[in-house]
């Protein structure tokens, strides 16, 4: 359930997807960080996020996109520790 909270609120319209243009918006409208949340939106990271590339993100993507980068921290963390063991 927290992964839907998570989309609610950057899909805050109900729109069904997310656009680029809105994200961003939003990062830099809602934290005033210094821009340093300028840096959590790469292109790299929206291209792994658009999986179809259509400009959007649907909740489907949403979720894909996390699960892919979930599933590489837990690797660098195993690795991390398999390395602490020798």
């Amino acid at each position: 359930m927290d992964i839907l909270k998570a989309y609610l609120i950057f899909d805050r319209s109900a729109k069904g997807y997310i656009e680029e243009a809105d994200l961003a918006k939003m990062l830099t409208n809602d934290y005033d960080d210094g821009g340093a949340t300028q840096l959590l939106l790469t292109e790299e990271r929206w291209k792994e996020l658009d999986v179809d590339e259509s400009g959007r993100v649907d909740f489907q993507e949403f979720v894909y996109a996390f699960s892919q980068w979930c599933s590489l921290e837990d690797d660098d963390t195993l690795k991390k520790l398999t390395w602490l063991k020798y």
